[in-house]
């Protein structure tokens, strides 16, 4: 039997507290969660997982928020992702 797989969603904040207790509620939702804390590493991590979600922290280091979703819509993997962000 194939189970269908949890979506996968994208978590970029650099505040360790808020991402470990946003990552869990999100993991109680049934979501596969990756987590990281900067611009880049965002979309590094966006182009190898092929997030469903990606939810950005405005204020990120590296590369801020915005930058990271320009980045991620001139991506094939992302075309259709949904980007969300956090103030």
């Amino acid at each position: 039997m194939n189970l269908p797989s949890r979506p996968r969603l994208l978590l970029a904040e650099d505040d360790q507290d808020l991402a470990d207790a946003c990552s869990e509620l999100l993991e109680s939702f049934g979501f596969e969660v990756t987590t990281v804390a900067d611009g880049h590493a965002a979309v590094e991590a966006a182009r190898h997982c092929s997030p469903v979600i990606v939810i950005l922290d405005v204020g990120l280091p590296g590369l801020n928020g915005y930058e990271v979703c320009r980045m991620l819509r001139e991506t094939s993997e992302c075309q259709h992702t949904r980007l969300d962000a956090l103030p």
